[in-house]
């Protein structure tokens, strides 16, 4: 990749996570970057992108190396169609060896990376003062951020309904979400499957 060339994320809200990892990675070794969030063009620059989660996106760009997110427990999107735009890109990146041997039985393994999920230096995201609260004063013991609509989920929750006061946030991201976060005695994290890989 020239290091003039700008290379442009593509990500959705609930990807930004990864769309900041990527972006801080190439920033280290020189490349430049653009993120574009729930960006669903028609016509894309021959340049390179990276597209998190290429199932959220209508049209794909040619040059594209995509971050598969999805578990393979479920063949939820798995789909022939989800499985032909990974194997029309570049390269795939994806963030379970689970993951990399089942989709090393529809794509060659050299196209697929290993890629695990780092963390991230929390003042580059959002300021630390977002999570001053200085007083202890909470108002919820719980926090649980995403899907609901999901059996396993919810029997949880309510169970945590019978004995705690529970915030449920499915669509809040960035700034929104800290400010919830520092409101919350305990964020819990639910797998949305039983055997989940990504939690």
């Amino acid at each position: 990749v020239s290091k003039n060339k700008k290379i442009t994320i593509l990500a959705t809200p609930h990807t930004i996570f990864i769309a900041n990892l990527i972006s801080n990675s190439l920033e280290k070794i020189g490349i430049s970057s653009q993120i574009e969030i729930n960006n669903n063009k028609k016509k894309f620059s021959e340049n390179l992108y990276f597209v998190i989660c290429p199932q959220s996106f209508k049209t794909l760009p040619k040059n594209r190396i995509v971050f598969q997110l999805e578990q393979s427990i479920s063949n939820r999107w798995f789909s022939k169609k989800h499985i032909k735009k990974l194997e029309n890109s570049l390269l795939v990146m994806d963030y379970s060896l689970r993951n990399i041997e089942f989709l090393s039985t529809h794509l060659p393994l050299s196209q697929l990376y290993f890629t695990p999920i780092s963390c991230f230096k929390l003042q580059t995201e959002v300021s630390t003062s977002s999570f001053d609260n200085q007083n202890n004063v909470y108002e919820y013991d719980v926090l649980f951020y995403g899907d609901t609509n999901n059996e396993r989920r919810k029997n949880y929750l309510d169970a945590l309904k019978n004995k705690y006061k529970v915030k449920i946030i499915n669509n809040a991201f960035g700034e929104d979400i800290w400010n919830e976060i520092k409101k919350s005695k305990v964020v819990i994290n639910i797998h949305y499957y039983e055997d989940a890989l990504l939690e």
